[in-house]
């Protein structure tokens, strides 16, 4: 009587360090916990009406937050080379263009110089070269 012999076991034609890892679901909840409070700080401090200072407290805010799910929930902690260079750089880049943003606002006399009702007011002026109202 012949033997039953049960198929060989197909291997795991993956190379061993592509093997998907088992995570562990205490830091996503962490930091879904952290990205609650955060939350609600946001909302707290924008009717705090804190001033100069509503702005760059928004941004940290913010950007906290983004760091978190990028590190996290998109596994960019687990990441090396290339992949955290090209992060590094899209939020130097970002903070570049912000920066650049927050720079040209400010120097608009007076504010909000560039609606189109204000802009033909005689006192504007633009990085205070000329008075827009001269302009061809």
């Amino acid at each position: 009587m012949a033997e039953h012999v049960s198929a060989p076991q197909a291997a795991d034609p993956r190379h061993p360090s592509e093997a998907p890892e088992h995570h562990s679901a205490a830091p996503y909840v962490g930091v879904w916990i952290a990205l609650l409070v955060l939350t609600a700080v946001t909302y707290y401090t924008g009717h705090a009406h804190l001033g100069f200072w509503a702005l760059p407290l928004a941004l940290t805010i913010a950007t906290v937050k983004s760091t978190l799910v990028a590190l996290f929930f998109m596994h960019l902690w687990e990441q090396r080379g290339p992949n955290r260079l090209v992060v590094i750089v899209s939020a130097m880049f970002v903070l570049l263009l912000i920066g650049i943003t927050l720079t040209e606002a400010h120097q608009m006399v007076p504010e909000q110089s560039t609606s189109a009702i204000i802009t033909w007011h005689p006192e504007a002026s633009y990085y205070a070269v000329r008075t827009v109202a001269s302009m061809p």
